[in-house]
């Protein structure tokens, strides 16, 4: 049965290893001991984060499946494996998680230290609802200063996209258009309101890195403008939606001219009282 495992653990990780390309980086601890920590494959929960690690010892390599709590300073070993030099899985064990604290000037600190700082950077270690607010926030910024502009088309609705880097203190870094609309006037119009737009709120505070995100600006020519969205993808990357709709009060540029667009029943409101 030991050996099915083993054999069965060996297919896992071969078949892993096609689909994961491993980003091993050397960590060294004050006491000179070594370890290898995967820094592609990290899955990362608000504070908690479960990473890889490889080690050699007494001429067999060991891969130790670890898990951190960035918050309490704490980390375990759930799952250990060990190869010999064929690469062939020989021994295995699960441990569960059973977080304890993390012992000065040891290899575990150093791995918990490395681990811990590209959370602080991840914007997948900060709560959802954090990011919707700020995420929300930014779309009402930005949506303030778009008027829609187009030139004549066919087209039912039109559609641009933006990516924007900001740093922690909302200062953009870069931003550029990643998604023309085929209509020159209307991603002028998008230009003019992502130009005026110099910067953004700081970030949240426990964030310690950059934020990336994609703005779809969807103008609806005929029929209601969409519904519109915000939120973090599984990248780390932040996505807005916003909309607008000619159907809608407010004003839009067709060729040049103003077009003061309102309901019909706002229409005859007036009308009523003339």
């Amino acid at each position: 049965m030991k050996k099915a495992l083993i054999y069965l653990l060996t297919i896992l990780f071969i078949s892993a290893n096609v689909v994961y390309a491993a980003n091993w980086v050397t960590i060294k601890a004050s006491n000179g001991k070594t370890a290898l920590l995967d820094t592609q494959n990290i899955d990362i929960s608000n504070q908690y984060v479960k990473y890889w690690v490889k080690a050699t010892k007494s001429g067999y390599t060991y891969r130790y499946y670890m898990m951190s709590d960035c918050s309490s300073q704490t980390s375990c070993i759930i799952e250990t494996y060990k190869y010999d030099s064929t690469g062939k899985v020989v021994d295995s064990s699960e441990n569960g998680i059973n977080l304890e604290k993390i012992v000065p000037d040891t290899l575990n600190e150093a791995l918990y230290r490395n681990v811990c700082e590209i959370v602080r950077k991840n914007p997948l270690s900060i709560e959802p609802a954090v990011w919707t607010t700020y995420l929300e926030d930014v779309s009402k910024q930005i949506k303030s200063s778009w008027k829609p502009k187009y030139s004549k088309t066919k087209e039912k609705s039109l559609i641009a996209s933006v990516s924007y880097k900001i740093d922690k203190n909302g200062n953009i870094l870069s931003r550029e258009i990643t998604q023309s609309s085929g209509n020159e006037d209307y991603d002028n119009s998008v230009n003019e309101a992502i130009n005026t737009i110099k910067s953004f709120a700081a970030l949240p505070s426990s964030f310690e890195g950059d934020l990336e995100f994609m703005i779809t600006f969807n103008y609806a020519i005929k029929g209601d403008a969409i519904a519109e969205s915000v939120t973090m993808n599984s990248n780390g990357i932040g996505e807005i939606l916003i909309s607008k709709s000619k159907f809608h009060p407010g004003e839009a540029v067709v060729n040049g001219v103003v077009c003061i667009i309102a309901l019909p029943f706002v229409i005859l409101g007036a009308l009523a009282t003339q």
